[in-house]
Formats: C-alpha cells, structure tokens, sequence
C-alpha cells in the first residue's frame, strides 16, 4: 500500500511539464517519495474505493506536499470522480485565448508520452483498491476551471505500455 503512494507522488511529478525552479521543494519531493517506497508492506487490496484511498491519511500527506510542490505554477488537487482517479492542474494565471491552442496541442502530445508512465500506478490502483476498473484522469484547466485539455487512461494502458517497448 505504501509503494502506492510512492508510485502516486511520482506520477504527479512525472505529470508537470513546467516545473518550478526552487530545488529544495524538489528534494523535499523526492525524499519523501524514497521514505514511503521504503516503508511499503505491500500486499492485499486495502480499500473499497479511490475515493476511500484518496481520503486515507497518506495520500492526503502526499497530496498536501505535492501542492507546495506545484504552487508557484498551478493549484493541484487530486480526487474521485466515480471510479476515476483525477490529477486536476489549475493554472494559477490564466492562460490567453491565443495561447490555448498551442498549449492543448503540446499537453496532448505529452498524454501520449505519459503511457508509460502512468502504467504503475494503474498497476498500484488495480492491486490496492477493490474498483475493477480504474481510470486515471490527467486534467489541465484554465484558472477560471475550464478545461484546457484531459486524458483519462483505463487499465488498456498496461497493455499499450507493454507494446510500446
């Protein structure tokens, strides 16, 4: 379970394509994702629903240490939709409507670069949580709260992954 939200921080980290610059936030980041991997027992499917794991003290830490992470450049959250986990990236300035066609493009080309990268958490996901069917939900918005660009990956991404290499 603890490799779960080893797993969870990276792929958040792994998710920002315009990181801040200020690198004591980023070894903070990377020595609390070393701690958790550490500490992981591993093992049964510990909770009923992503919103269940999402609501468990552990991931709010990570999630807590992620938005301060990202702060300087978007207001992140993660949470349930259903069966669907979300990564929610809210830009904290607005992005001009010149610029959002080229900024959907790139985020849209990264989505499919992502592939490989949200493999291990749809393998964390489906071991650790009783949900058949779990979608990770990878969402940019504007900062008024509309959509910029989304990708949800469902567990098929195990197996495009797979091809891919």
């Amino acid at each position: 379970m603890k490799r779960f939200f080893a797993i969870f921080i990276c792929i958040a980290t792994a998710l920002i394509f315009v990181a801040c610059t200020n690198n004591s936030e980023t070894k903070s980041s990377k020595t609390e994702t070393t701690q958790i991997s550490a500490q992981n027992s591993g093992g049964e499917k510990s909770f009923a629903s992503i919103e269940d794991y999402i609501k468990a003290e552990e991931t709010q830490k990570a999630i807590d240490s992620m938005k301060k992470s990202y702060e300087c450049m978007y207001d992140f959250d993660c949470y349930a939709e259903d069966n669907k986990f979300v990564y929610e990236y809210k830009y904290l300035e607005t992005v001009g409507d010149e610029a959002l066609p080229q900024i959907k493009k790139a985020f849209d080309e990264k989505f499919e670069e992502m592939k490989s990268t949200v493999k291990p958490l749809m393998e964390q996901l489906l071991g650790n949580v009783k949900e058949e069917n779990p979608i990770v939900v990878l969402r940019f918005c504007n900062s008024d709260g509309s959509v910029i660009s989304e990708k949800e990956y469902d567990k098929t991404v195990l197996d495009e992954a797979v091809s891919e290499n």
